[in-house]
């Protein structure tokens, strides 16, 4: 089987010496922007993670510190004991 392809062509001529290079030209421009574009990018998401990193350090820090230097919380009261629990017994067993 021989199949035959057909394409159709925009324009009759093949595009001139000039407009090659100056394709050439924008793409390496392009090219050459967008890797710079996304260095600045990726420069800026990884300063921001550095900045975020430090001030998380520093604030589990200063709690750390915080909570060593904190006497442990007792709370000191006086009460009085109503009944105890072999009383609660014995006034059970009156009942019944």
């Amino acid at each position: 089987m021989n199949r035959q392809f057909r394409y159709i062509r925009l324009g009759a001529r093949p595009p001139s010496l000039l407009a090659q290079v100056l394709a050439f030209v924008v793409g390496v421009v392009v090219l050459g922007v967008s890797i710079i574009v996304g260095g600045i990018l990726l420069a800026a998401l990884l300063g921001f993670g550095l900045i975020i990193g430090v001030v998380l350090y520093f604030r589990l820090q200063w709690l750390r510190r915080k909570a060593a230097q904190s006497p442990d919380r007792v709370i000191e009261t006086e009460y009085i004991v109503v009944s105890t629990s072999q009383e609660d017994d014995d006034e059970g067993s009156k009942d019944r």
